[in-house]
Formats: structure tokens, C-alpha cells, sequence
């Protein structure tokens, strides 16, 4: 910052009467800092005064980093324009130096709570701005998720069609008989294909559940968001109506027992899958209620459809005679690597500073609705109606309290 021209005079003129605090007269008689309490000296440690508090200071307690200032932009207006002011070197300060403008010295205290108040005015500005940004931002961001989730579609959907296609029932059907390993291969390639495939068109769905309910401000965004949601929309029913056409001519040219094993393969990796995931989310909750002191009704709640998973879960591995135990402990193993590694999401420090434990509970909940959502189609999307009827019926309950709490 350049010496300006008060600068100079102000120490031939003197300080002038509107730039004393109201008790400026008051404290110049005053010997020490009111800081530091140190003596003040005629040379070594020399008296100023606070232009805020009008309390006596030192030059180690003040400093002269208080802009009163005419912003550029307004000075030309031809209109009455009031001063402003700033904490030089703070967010929220002119970020030139301003044609207009005085510097004043300021104590430590004063400054503290300038400071604090001049960047809670910035952040308050920064999401006055973003009420009119955020919309495009969010379009693009759901864009972006958007074309992520369509190229996987586009990727995999050719690999199962070329998987279904080039199925040798008759083969297949014979090595199975045999119990050969390569036989066995190929039926859980074609059952982890349709899994990953439904699981691609679960997420589709759930952006596209996302960018309904943004709601556009201006005519510009609505025809935007109108056509993503038109384009993407005749992706997915194209896409989903191959998947479903490819299952149907499996169903139609692949012996029963076949088609058995594979929709037996797919849906136990479908609960295993809820399993892993309603139980990590439940960790998840238990984690941030014990931090930030949220209750235990959220994981409560979680801990019921997770029990009711987990018993369909140990009946379908030993129908599949696989070992629980050993199961269990491979989970185990992967939730520890992951609480230690801290790969659990984890709320905004931001946000957490500024709104404190409600922020914490609002994003528990929007979290635990996502995952409880996706979790729930991805289950009724790979499992037959007829199969794990109380974990969907679990899910639903969980999902539909969440949703009742998170508009309470």
C-alpha cells in the first residue's frame, strides 16, 4: 500500500476530531497500554491511540491496518455514498487500494472483532452470490455425473450383450454337469456383468432423481435443464430397454438350472452388497452422533434394517454352503481398513464452524436417504419379487422414517 497524502500531514496536523472515539479524550491521559499494560516512553515505547476504542496503546498492540474508504466503483455515481470499512490484508478488503481512502490505526482487540465480523460479512455475500450461480453449478456438476454414469453404461452394456450372445447353453450346460472351474467361470462372469451393469443404471437413476428436484431461477437454466433431463431420460430408456431385451432372450435360450445359478449368483452379491453398506452407513451414523452429540435415533433405526438383512444374508450363503464366519471376518477386515484410512465421508469443517451440530445432523440424514435409496433400488432391481421380501420391506421403513425426519 502506497503512503498517501494523510500520512504526511498527519503529523504536522495533528488527528482530526472525526477521527476520535467517543472516548478519545478520556484515555489520553492514560500511562499505559491497554493491551500489553507496558509504560508508554517519550521514544522507546510511544503512545498511540485506537481510532475504534480511543484507548491508549503501543506500537506492538496497534497498528495502522484500518481502511476507511470510498470504493471506486461508487464514487462516480453522482449519489450520497457512505464510507466503508475494511481490515487491510483480510479477506473482504478493497482488493486495490481505493482513489479515496484513509488508514487509521486499530488495537489488537478491535481489530480481532472487525476482523471476524468483516469475514462473516464476506460469507454471507459469497452465498448471496451463490443463490444465483448455484443453479448452474449444480447443472453442470449433475452433468458431469451424468456423462460419468452414461459412459459406464456405455461401456459395460456392449460387454454383457456380447457375453449373452455368444452363450453356449448346451456347453455350458454339460461343463456344469461336470462341475468344470471353467464353466463355473464363465456363469459368475455373466452374473457379475448383470450385477454391475444394474448397479450402473441404479446410479442413472439416482442423478437423475437429483436433477428433478433442482429448481431453476431463470428461463435460460429451465430450458438447459430441460433438455439434459430430455436427453439423458431417452439414454436411459434405450439403454435399459436393451438390458431387459438381452435378459429376456436369456431366459428364453439358457436351460433353467442355468438361468437359476446366475439369478443365484447376482442376488447374493446384491445382499451382501446392502449388507456391507447399510452396515457401513450405520458406522458412519454412530460415528458423527458420538461427535457431534446427535442421539441415537439414526442409528437405531439403521441397526433394525440391518439386522433384518443380515439374517437373509447368513441364509442365503449357507444355502450356498459358504462359511459365515470366515464371511464376516473378510467384512470386518474391510470396515477397519477403512475407519482407519478415514475413507468415511465426513461432513464440511465449513459449514460444521458455521452452523455447529445441526449442520451435522442435516448432513447424516440427507446422507443416510441417499445411501438407503440406492441401496433399496439396487435390491429390488437384481432380486426377484419373491426373494428378501423383509430386507426390501426393512429398507422401505427405514427409507420412508428418514424422509419423515428430514422434512420435520
Amino acid at each position: 500500500m502506497r503512503k498517501n497524502l494523510y500520512d504526511l500531514k498527519a503529523g504536522i496536523m495533528g488527528v482530526p476530531e472525526w477521527h476520535k472515539a467517543a472516548y478519545w479524550m478520556h484515555t489520553s491521559k492514560s500511562d499505559n497500554c491497554a493491551t500489553c499494560r507496558t509504560k508508554f516512553g517519550m521514544v522507546s515505547n510511544k503512545k498511540h491511540v485506537c481510532t475504534v476504542c480511543g484507548f491508549g496503546t503501543c506500537v506492538t498492540c496497534s497498528s495502522k491496518e484500518l481502511i476507511v474508504y470510498i470504493p471506486n466503483e461508487e464514487k462516480l455515481t453522482g449519489q450520497d455514498v457512505q464510507p466503508k470499512l475494511a481490515i487491510i490484508k483480510i479477506i473482504g478488503c478493497p482488493e486495490k487500494e481505493p482513489d479515496l481512502c484513509v488508514y487509521l490505526r486499530i488495537c489488537k482487540m478491535c481489530r480481532a472483532q472487525l476482523e471476524s465480523a468483516q469475514i462473516e460479512e464476506y460469507q454471507q455475500s459469497l452465498e448471496v452470490v451463490d443463490e444465483s450461480t448455484d443453479i448452474w453449478l449444480k447443472i453442470v456438476n449433475v452433468n458431469t455425473k451424468f456423462n460419468q454414469a452414461q459412459e459406464r453404461i456405455s461401456v459395460h452394456l456392449p460387454r454383457y450383450q456380447e457375453l449373452t450372445e455368444n452363450l453356449e447353453s448346451r456347453q455350458i450346460k454339460q461343463d456344469t454337469g461336470s462341475a468344470q472351474p471353467k464353466a463355473k467361470s464363465n456363469i459368475q462372469t455373466l452374473a457379475r456383468a448383470q450385477g454391475d451393469l444394474s448397479d450402473h443404471f441404479t446410479s442413472f437413476v439416482m442423478i437423475l432423481e437429483g436433477l428433478k428436484r433442482v429448481k431453476p431461477t431463470t428461463k435460460g437454466q429451465t430450458s438447459v435443464l430441460r433438455n439434459i433431463i430430455k436427453a439423458k431420460y431417452n439414454f436411459y430408456q434405450e439403454s435399459m430397454f436393451l438390458f431387459r431385451d438381452l435378459k429376456r432372450k436369456l431366459a428364453v435360450e439358457t436351460p433353467p438350472e442355468i438361468l437359476e445359478c446366475i439369478q443365484g449368483i447376482v442376488e447374493e452379491n446384491a445382499i451382501n452388497s446392502a449388507y456391507l453398506s447399510i452396515r457401513q452407513l450405520g458406522l458412519e451414523s454412530i460415528l458423527l452422533s458420538d461427535k457431534y452429540k446427535l442421539g441415537n435415533r439414526v442409528p437405531g433405526e439403521i441397526a433394525r434394517a440391518e439386522d433384518a438383512i443380515l439374517q437373509e444374508l447368513k441364509s442365503c450363503l449357507e444355502k450356498a454352503r459358504k462359511d459365515w464366519d470366515e464371511h464376516q471376518q473378510g467384512i470386518n477386515k474391510m470396515l477397519k481398513i477403512q475407519l482407519q484410512e478415514h475413507r468415511f465421508i465426513q461432513p464440511s469443517t465449513g459449514k460444521l464452524r458455521q452452523r455447529g451440530s445441526s449442520y451435522a445432523q442435516e448432513f447424516m440424514v440427507q446422507r443416510c436417504e441417499k445411501i438407503i435409496r440406492q441401496i433399496k433400488l439396487q435390491v429390488v432391481e437384481k432380486c426377484s419379487d419373491s426373494h428378501f421380501v423383509p430386507s426390501k420391506n426393512a429398507l422401505e421403513t427405514l427409507h420412508e422414517w428418514i424422509l419423515e425426519i428430514s422434512v420435520a
